[in-house]
């Protein structure tokens, strides 16, 4: 069975939007009363840095009736001051081995990292693209909004932080139609992040592309507050192909088996160009340049090593697709 995981690639501008939104959502009341939606994101920028963290799983049946258990697990680690940030996905579905995708951002310089594109490219550097901000599938693009209801006990300590506990009233999950589901809250007392969220549902959903029907369970964390840092792995610190020039304009990228896919905004025609020159320019060499029009093939060397890369054009530019040693 093959396997694709796509990471989403939003603007920094759609990404500020999205944080705006949440930060305007009005604090929780004492009272309990019900709420508008809140986004989980709410309230992360009273911390310089943190730490967030959530697993969900289903169990069930696929579409043929076949049972059907699935897990995903979800890592955010953010320090403004080092203006860094590190964001994880993981996926465990039957019969295959565990996928993980990961980013790291340091600065204005991003790396994907997983074994699993390629042994050879565990790390790859993503452009120094201003306009950019890259995520890994997250727990927020799952989870729309909570809408709190009733608050349940009164005022304790969660993780050292003063927090509210309330049972959620209204929840939008952006992975099927839950028929029936329970979840609860607790927010932080002076700034409203949600520190903890954990629930179930039970009915139909979508599973990385499989139709199943079952209840999906979900625990979300918000840990060392003021006290996470971000470090590049080993395999981003001592590239030994440290330049795979990637001069173009992404909207979203995934992989599958050793392939690197990238949808960008450019025609196939500027593609080719913008890769056959940053690559003669970062000391490969070409050894294979071929097509016309709507499909073109690059061939490249360096080191001992080669690279295929593909370009196609598509409806909104072109897709690159590019495999690796």
């Amino acid at each position: 069975m093959k396997r694709y995981l796509q990471i989403l690639i939003a603007g920094l501008s759609i990404l500020a939007v999205s944080l705006a939104c949440a930060l305007d959502t009005p604090t929780p009341s004492p009272t309990g009363s019900s709420q508008e939606g809140q986004s989980v994101q709410r309230g992360l920028e009273s911390f310089t840095s943190y730490r967030r963290q959530a697993t969900l799983q289903f169990k069930g049946q696929d579409e043929t009736g076949a049972p059907f258990e699935a897990q995903m697990d979800f890592l955010e680690q953010v320090n403004r001051d080092e203006d860094a940030t590190y964001r994880m996905s993981r996926i465990v579905l039957p019969n295959l081995p565990p996928g993980s995708f990961e980013m790291y951002r340091i600065g204005k310089q991003r790396y994907l990292v997983s074994s699993e594109i390629s042994e050879t490219f565990p790390c790859v550097a993503l452009p120094e693209t201003a306009e950019q901000e890259s995520s890994v599938l997250t727990f927020d693009r799952l989870f729309e909004t909570i809408s709190l209801g009733e608050k349940l006990g009164n005022r304790t300590t969660f993780n050292g932080v003063e927090a509210d506990h309330f049972k959620v009233e209204g929840l939008k999950i952006n992975l099927g139609s839950p028929q029936q589901w329970s979840a609860e809250v607790w927010t932080d007392a002076k700034h409203g992040a949600v520190l903890y969220f954990k629930g179930t549902a039970d009915g139909e959903f979508a599973i990385e592309g499989h139709a199943a029907k079952g209840t999906l369970t979900w625990e979300y964390f918000l840990l060392d507050l003021q006290n996470t840092h971000v470090t590049l792995p080993r395999e981003c610190e001592n590239l030994t192909l440290k330049d795979l020039p990637l001069p173009l304009k992404i909207l979203s990228a995934g992989w599958q088996g050793s392939q690197l896919t990238l949808e960008i905004t450019q025609s196939a025609e500027e593609a080719v160009n913008q890769l056959r020159n940053a690559l003669s320019q970062n000391g490969w060499e070409l050894t294979a340049d071929a097509g016309t029009g709507e499909i073109f093939t690059l061939s490249a060397s360096k080191e001992g090593k080669t690279i295929q890369i593909t370009i196609r054009a598509s409806e909104k530019g072109s897709r690159v697709e590019i495999t690796l040693p």
